[in-house]
């Protein structure tokens, strides 16, 4: 997954949210993260402007499905999370 899928869900976080001050930040990384564990269950991700691009189309089910474990991790386990932002 590129940075740019990453970017992307962010971008469509900050369209869908109001509040960006520094008490919701951590509650909007979530979001982030919700975001594409959604996209990758789903294995479409939208180009943020071209919408009938797939940002996910060059990767397999097999990939899709690992780095949706992976998010799953971050966003079930306070302590997974923590150890990847101290990285």
């Amino acid at each position: 997954m590129s940075s740019y899928c990453l970017r992307t869900a962010l971008f469509q976080e900050i369209d869908e949210t109001l509040d960006w001050s520094s008490r919701y930040v951590g509650c909007h990384l979530m979001g982030v993260l919700s975001q594409l564990e959604e996209a990758l269950s789903t294995g479409k991700l939208p180009h943020y402007y071209m919408s009938d691009v797939n940002l996910l189309s060059g990767l397999t089910s097999k990939n899709t499905g690992e780095l949706r474990a992976v998010v799953h991790r971050l966003l079930s386990s306070k302590d997974e999370m923590m150890s990847v932002l101290r990285q």
